[in-house]
């Protein structure tokens, strides 16, 4: 298993400790639309409040669009970082 297989694994398992939308917690693995590549991403939401998307590129760059921030991409340079912020911004337990 790969180093960001394994970050997605689990960030997936954490978000959906806390998260609430009906259709849980969605990873996948995508294919750059700029360039050669791919990315992990997990998909999540909180019923009625959020939708959000992490994107995975490595274990030290990751990018999250939720629409609580207008889509706008938000990046973060480790995992307790992005943890940090879900925390204070989603209401997320630790």
């Amino acid at each position: 298993m790969s180093t960001r297989e394994q970050l997605q694994q689990r960030l997936a398992e954490w978000i959906g400790t806390w998260q609430t939308a009906p259709y849980g917690v969605l990873t996948g693995i995508h294919a750059r639309q700029d360039g050669p590549g791919k990315y992990r991403s997990i998909t999540f939401g909180l019923a009625r409040t959020l939708d959000a998307e992490l994107m995975i590129w490595s274990e030290k760059r990751l990018d999250l669009r939720s629409s609580r921030h207008q889509n706008m991409v938000q990046t973060f340079a480790s995992e307790d970082a992005f943890k940090e912020f879900c925390v204070k911004e989603f209401g997320a337990t630790v």
